[in-house]
């Protein structure tokens, strides 16, 4: 391992040590090895990025330098897709959909608000320095909560959409999962949810190139897949957890460090990150790191980690290449570890006083509405 992915997981391990402060309330009852995975993924995210995010400011272009980095961003992007399948693989086709719906509303696009405020005023920013016309004209495409996928030039500033790294296109993806439940919970909560799910998954698989269905779509609707399967598989138990725990490492090892795949928008890497979702899923903490105070602390600020991230990245690489920064190696990750611990920071200020009491206000919205449904029933 170079000294840069050292540096890496030193980031990691050291923010959930900083920041697993007993200030920061547990709540019961809660799949603690999924919520501390999602720190783990976003943070995979996070410095995916953060190679990015370097190579722009020098070269340009939006691309990698270092596939293991790239391949630990992909990596975190499905086991996410995962999760979500997983979360609501078990949904009961007569769930309120509408009530389904608003509180997903107050969960996601809140947050995309204050992204797309923050992108639109660094967009601006950078366009009036490189002396372009004013250019509001697609502005809209930034509020739709990422329903489109799409965020276009702001200001003349054509990359825009780097100023935040780009991520919205996932939450396209959730979308698309989320209209689609009324129709899949039918085949859901049933005897034979698991054979349909392993049947769905082997049809798009062998069928996908036929269908001329990009590689990397297909993916996507694996993941989602993959994760109901796991939610509706009763056959592991949750003891034997360092069993699991090793297996589960050992797949994440070898996926990113001895593997000649640097995508996991492919079928065998698909199946590998399967296994290790399995396993976390059903118990592999990696021997207790995933159900630390840390890492599940900062797994409910995973969303504003996610979402916010870029912009500290990109606001950090302006001014680091601006004075030369960049060049002094010391320097330079001295500051980069300081922004990641501020985005920490930032992400859970973010979920403790945004996130959280839109999620609860987007709770009584809904009970309210089914309470309205109720009586006109």
């Amino acid at each position: 391992m170079n000294f840069h992915l050292a540096w890496v997981f030193f980031c990691i391990i050291s923010a959930s040590l900083i920041f697993g402060s007993r200030k920061y309330k547990i709540e019961p009852n809660r799949e603690l090895n999924i919520d501390g995975l999602r720190y783990l993924l976003a943070a995979f995210v996070v410095f995916h990025h953060n190679d990015i995010s370097k190579a722009y400011f020098e070269t340009g272009k939006w691309a990698l330098n270092d596939p293991i980095l790239g391949y630990m961003g992909q990596f975190g992007v499905a086991v996410f897709f995962m999760i979500t399948g997983y979360l609501f693989g078990d949904i009961k086709k007569d769930t309120n959909w509408i009530s389904f719906l608003i509180k997903r509303f107050f969960r996601v696009v809140p947050l995309t608000y204050i992204s797309a405020i923050i992108c639109i005023s660094i967009a601006t920013y950078v366009g009036i320095k490189l002396g372009n016309n004013a250019d509001f004209s697609n502005v809209i495409y930034w509020f739709d909560g990422g329903l489109s996928g799409v965020k276009p030039p702001i200001y003349g500033f054509k990359d825009a959409q780097f100023i935040g790294a780009a991520v919205m296109w996932t939450l396209y993806w959730e979308w698309i999962f989320y209209f689609s439940l009324p129709l899949l919970s039918f085949a859901f909560n049933k005897t034979y949810t698991v054979g349909i799910c392993i049947a769905a998954i082997s049809i798009l698989a062998h069928t996908a190139d036929f269908l001329k269905i990009p590689l990397h779509h297909t993916s996507l609707l694996l993941f989602f897949a993959v994760g109901v399967l796991i939610k509706n598989l009763k056959v592991i138990s949750s003891s034997h957890s360092i069993i699991k725990s090793t297996l589960a490492s050992l797949i994440l090892i070898y996926c990113l460090f001895v593997s000649n795949i640097h995508s996991a928008y492919n079928l065998t890497s698909f199946v590998l990150i399967g296994v290790f979702f399995l396993l976390v899923a059903k118990g592999g903490n990696l021997f207790g790191m995933l159900s630390t105070r840390g890492f599940v602390v900062l797994g409910d600020a995973s969303y504003s980690i996610y979402l916010l991230h870029g912009i500290a990245w990109f606001i950090m690489n302006k001014a680091s290449f601006h004075y030369g920064i960049q060049n002094k190696d010391v320097a330079y990750y001295a500051i980069q570890t300081f922004v990641w611990y501020a985005i920490c920071f930032i992400s859970l200020m973010s979920y403790k006083h945004f996130e959280k009491p839109f999620i609860l206000y987007g709770k009584k919205v809904a009970s309210k509405f089914e309470a309205t449904c109720t009586k006109e029933a």
